[in-house]
Order: structure tokens, then C-alpha cells, then sequence
């Protein structure tokens, strides 16, 4: 199909059968574009079926080089879309089922409508030729237009309503907002594109090594694909600009009276008035006023489309066939051995169940909001310091919004609480942290990645908030020395995350080190750890020097043996009050990565060493 015949075929066939097509991913522009730039010198080749009115189905695929890989179709691995064969009826699906049930090699596709004419089609075609195994895959997450989402901000409940206004106001303030969609010309195309991929190259996805900018054979297939919507007026692409400077971007396609939105990013540096959530509420009016039916939030079904967006979706499977043949049966050989590696080692079963449940958890289970924790840390006995837990994708003046909502709601009562921050997930804006901290409640970060040190450690400085100080990592004694003298009060921690460059030989020595340097203080230490005999050496130093401090511990880990120490001492114990829609996912994956952690809860509650 590599051949002009070849693709001139393609392309004929797709304006024959255009208007029996249900994604945009079945062009022959988007295959073309594919062959040109992500599979170079992979074989395509263009299944077909005719009729009396020519042809009408068609389904290009491709493979790997070797002669017992799979045929797959075009796109499924390189921009995870997707895809299916376009057919007349049901009648055309048949015979070009049966095109395919001729072939001997294996055939896999990997995300197909769960509703498509050829799943069927397949089944029967291969009854007493091959096998067809059928099985979920991630669904396609969409949006059902009508004309009430010409006031998309009434599709929400109220809280997301005040976020918008709270990211809209903050927008504001950076200077003028413009929203514009764009149907460019092959012509304007090029210079617009490059517009979009560097606002998206300016985000967090850079780092990721997910921008467009990062994959030189990804943006190829972008430029070539869109480029040729453009001379088809198919190409959209959405700019959010801020006094004239673009810091939001969509990249979609305007197809079969729907919006298809592939790729999506924003200015970093913007961060706090989420203009990319402002953008995409303009994309989702706009596209109800012109009368679009959908809006389709193309690649993968990710946590935070359903929590901020969409919970619907067009659901997919996955479609394998195993023919009687060579092929086929290394095929049956290698995933029934992916299948039994999968089942029969329970380690590996584990790490699979670790990944997946807090993902399930955290897309089916909100967790307790700001309000709610408020009523739970005036209820407390003791001290707390209180966190919050964001989801994934959650924007920043998102996060300090639920901060602002937990500080009220302590308002007023006498409650010995302070605010626990992720410096990292509010952008380390100072403009937030210190619309957080006009509260009047104390504010301490907490300890994240090594590599957020240092942009942590000099913001806490400026806002004279606390500090957590991992003793694994080796920069840690140099941090405590730098600290001591200073009014923060500092938290003294193992650490969750490792010193990229090697940690400590000796945690918890480096731990008592670190309470030997900060002995002798004027602001309070807290020494967090649920490790009795870790806690006794270090309050024992802390407290022959005179050092005000306490004991922190965190909620859901044992705590009566080091509470036991706590109270020995005359220490005061401070829990860790963590709350959110990311505290139950996180906790779930922790107790997975420990299941001594029961053991651990039973002895600690029958007081046994």
C-alpha cells in the first residue's frame, strides 16, 4: 500500500464509504500520514471487500518486520486512537470478514468499538478456521452536545462553577483573555502548529517526555495528518491567549458533526488561572452553537476526563484471532505465556493489582472533601496537621481553593491544626500559597521528590512556613544546618522518595544525626515516625537540649507504642490529617507495596516488640 496505487486506492475507497464511517481515524489522510512518519518501512496492507456498487469495506493494517507477527491496524500502538474497518452494512462487514479469515498471520485490534459490524462478523468468518478472543479495552471518553451546553458552566455542580470564576478572575488579572478556534489553510497551517506544540512543550508533559516536541516522528504525523484536514476544513485549532500571548492550545479535527479533540496543553507559567480548563469550556460552547452533536476527548480514558469532565464513553474491546497455522499458534504460544506469567506469579499479580486498584479507586470514590476533614480535625483530641490529596490533573487554584475551604471551616474554633502543603502541585506559586496562608492558619510543606527540594526549601523560607527534612537523602544534614536557626518549624522524616544519587547508608542514624544538629532550636521539631525506638533517641536528644517538639504520626499507620513514648516524655503527638480524592488511591497503593502493615497494626495493638 506503500505504492501511489496503493494509497490511491485507500483513498478512494474512504470517499466511496466516508459517510459509513464513525471515526475520523479510519481516513486514508490519518493512515497516509502514519505511513509517512511513525512506520517506516512497515508493511500496510489494505483489506478489501466489492460489491456491485465497488467497493464497500475496507480496513488497512500493518506489522511488524518477522513472519509470525500479528497484522494490526495502523495508529493503535503509535498514538493509542481508536480504529476499526469502514463498511457499507452489515452484509459488507461479512465479506470482508471473510477476506480476513483467509489470512494465516494472527490479527489484532486493539481498540475497536465494542459495537462495530465486524466484531460479529469476525466470530462467524472464523468458526472452525481460528479463534476470536474478545475482551475490554479502554473506552473512549465523548460529551453528548445539545443546545443546553451553550452554558457549559451549567453543565457542573457549584463547586466546579466557582473554580471556573476563580480560574477566570485569576486570568484576568495576568491581562486580556481571548479565545479563538481556527480553521487554518494548508498555507497559515504550518506557523499555527508550531504555535500550539511549543505552548505544549512549555507544561509539565516536556518533563514527561510526552509533548509533541519530544517525538520528532509524532509531530511529523501530527503536521502531515492536519495539514491534510486543513485543505479538507476539517483542522481546528483552539488558542487561548493572554494579552495577545497564546498560553492554551487545542489540536482536533472538526468531522461528521462532531468535535474530535487529540491533543491538548497550556503555559506552565499560567498555571494558576487553568487556561486550559478556560479553553475548553470555550471549545465546548462554541461546538454547541454551531450545532455540533459530540465532543470527543480522543486517546486515552484517563482519571481526571472523568472527574473533571466526562463519565461517559463509547466503550471498546480488544479483538484477537488466532488462525490455524504456524503463526497462530506461536500467537496462542506467546499470550497464553504473558497470560500464565500474569497468574501463576503471585509477586507480579500483586504489582498489577497495586497499579490498578488506586487507579479504580480514585475514578470511583471522591474521598472526603476540604468541609468534611474540617469537621473531622475539630473532632480530633490532638494536634493535626492537615493535607490535602489532590487527583491527577487537578489544577492548582483548584488545590489552594480546597485549602482556603478547610482553613474556613476551622475558623473560629480553637483547634491546634496547620496546613500541610505539596509545594509541586500548587505550582510553587507564591501568589497562592499566600492567598492560602492569609487564613491565619500555619502552613509546613512537605517533603516530595529530591529534585523539588530546592524550590521548595526557598519558598518555605519566603513564606516562613515549615519544612519536612528526609533523612535518607545525603543534602539533608546541609538543609538542617542551613534551617536551624530559623523560625520554620521543621519535621523530621525518613522519607518516602529516594536521593537520586544514592541514599544514605544508615537511615535511621542519619535521622538522629539530623535531631543532634537541629538540638538546642528555638522553633518546635516534629519527629514523624511510627518506629518506637526511633522515637525515644531522637525526643531524648531534642529534649536534653532544651528543643521544643513533638511527636507526629500519621493517620491509618500504628501508633500506639510511639503515642506510649510521646506521653513518657510529656510530648505532645500531632497527626498527620490527610483527605482528598487522592488519599484513598495512595493509601490503597501503600498497603499494597506493605502487606506487613496488618502484622505491624496487630502488634502495635497488642503492644508485642
Amino acid at each position: 500500500m506503500r505504492e501511489a496505487d496503493g494509497l490511491a486506492a485507500l483513498a478512494l475507497g474512504w470517499d466511496a464509504l466516508e459517510r459509513h464511517a464513525t471515526l475520523p481515524t479510519q481516513a486514508a489522510d490519518f493512515v497516509a500520514a502514519l505511513a509517512e512518519t511513525m512506520l517506516p518501512g512497515a508493511p500496510i496492507r489494505l483489506f478489501e471487500a466489492a460489491g456491485s456498487e465497488g467497493v464497500e469495506a475496507l480496513l488497512p493494517l500493518c506489522h511488524a518486520p518477522g513472519a509470525f507477527t500479528r497484522w494490526r491496524v495502523p495508529g493503535a500502538q503509535e498514538v493509542f486512537e481508536p480504529g476499526d474497518a469502514v463498511c457499507r452494512d452489515a452484509a459488507a462487514a461479512q465479506r470482508l470478514a471473510r477476506e480476513l479469515a483467509r489470512e494465516r498471520r494472527p490479527i489484532e485490534l486493539a481498540r475497536v468499538p465494542a459495537d462495530s459490524t465486524l466484531i460479529p462478523a469476525l466470530k462467524a468468518a472464523m468458526r472452525g478456521r481460528a479463534r476470536v478472543s474478545v475482551r475490554p479495552a479502554t473506552a473512549s471518553p465523548t460529551i453528548a452536545l445539545g443546545p443546553e451546553w451553550a452554558e457549559p458552566e451549567s453543565r457542573f455542580n457549584s463547586r466546579r462553577r466557582s473554580d471556573f470564576r476563580r480560574a477566570a478572575r485569576r486570568a484576568e488579572e495576568f491581562g486580556a483573555v481571548t479565545c479563538e478556534i481556527l480553521a487554518p489553510t494548508p498555507d497559515a497551517f504550518d506557523a499555527l502548529f508550531d504555535q500550539a506544540i511549543a505552548v505544549e512543550a512549555r507544561s509539565w508533559k516536556r518533563a514527561a517526555g510526552t509533548a509533541i516536541l519530544c517525538d520528532p516522528a509524532k509531530e511529523a504525523f501530527f503536521r502531515r495528518y492536519l495539514r491534510s484536514a486543513c485543505g479538507k476544513g476539517q483542522a481546528r485549532i483552539a488558542f487561548l491567549r493572554i494579552d495577545g500571548q497564546v498560553v492554551a492550545m487545542q489540536l482536533a479535527v472538526e468531522w461528521s458533526g462532531r468535535y474530535w479533540l487529540y491533543k491538548i496543553g497550556y503555559d506552565e507559567a499560567f498555571a494558576r488561572c487553568s487556561p486550559g480548563t478556560l479553553l475548553m469550556l470555550h471549545a465546548l460552547r462554541d461546538a454547541a452553537e454551531r450545532g455540533l452533536t459530540g465532543f470527543e476527548l480522543m486517546g486515552d480514558s484517563e482519571a481526571w476526563i472523568a472527574d473533571l469532565w466526562t463519565r461517559d464513553a463509547h466503550e471498546c474491546v480488544r479483538v484477537r484471532t488466532y488462525p490455524s497455522s504456524l503463526a497462530g499458534l506461536v500467537a496462542v504460544l506467546h499470550d497464553g505465556a504473558v497470560w500464565a506469567r500474569g497468574r501463576l506469579r503471585i509477586k507480579a499479580w500483586l504489582r498489577a493489582a497495586r497499579y490498578a486498584l488506586p487507579g479504580w479507586i480514585e475514578r470511583h470514590f471522591t474521598g472526603e472533601d476540604a468541609a468534611g476533614a474540617a469537621r473531622s480535625v475539630r473532632r480530633l483530641s490532638l494536634p493535626a496537621s492537615a493535607g490535602y490529596f489532590h487527583s491527577g490533573g487537578q489544577a492548582p487554584a483548584d488545590i489552594a481553593g480546597n485549602y482556603r475551604l478547610l482553613a474556613a471551616g476551622l475558623a473560629g474554633h480553637e483547634t491546634d491544626a496547620l496546613l500541610a502543603l505539596k509545594a509541586p502541585a500548587l505550582g510553587f506559586d507564591e501568589g497562592l500559597v499566600r492567598e492560602i496562608a492569609a487564613a491565619g492558619l500555619p502552613l509546613a510543606f512537605d517533603s516530595l521528590s529530591e529534585p523539588h527540594a530546592d524550590r521548595t526549601l526557598a519558598l518555605a523560607e519566603t513564606i516562613e512556613a515549615g519544612v519536612a527534612v528526609p533523612a535518607r537523602w545525603a543534602r539533608s544534614l546541609t538543609d538542617a544546618e542551613r534551617l536551624r536557626d530559623g523560625p520554620c518549624r521543621i519535621r523530621l522524616i525518613k522519607g518516602e522518595w529516594a536521593d537520586p544519587a544514592a541514599d544514605v547508608d544508615d537511615i535511621p542514624e542519619a535521622y538522629l544525626g539530623l535531631a543532634r544538629v537541629l538540638a538546642g532550636r528555638q522553633a518546635t521539631v516534629g519527629v514523624a515516625t511510627h518506629d518506637p525506638a526511633l522515637a525515644e533517641a531522637a525526643l531524648r536528644i531534642l529534649l536534653d537540649a532544651g528543643t521544643p517538639c513533638e511527636l507526629e504520626q500519621l493517620r491509618g499507620l500504628p501508633r500506639r507504642r510511639t503515642m506510649a513514648v510521646a506521653r513518657k516524655h510529656g510530648v505532645p503527638t500531632r497527626l498527620y490529617y490527610p483527605f482528598g480524592p487522592g488519599w484513598w488511591p495512595y493509601a490503597v497503593d501503600k498497603a499494597l507495596a506493605r502487606p506487613y502493615l496488618p502484622l505491624w497494626a496487630l502488634k502495635d495493638c497488642l503492644n508485642v516488640r
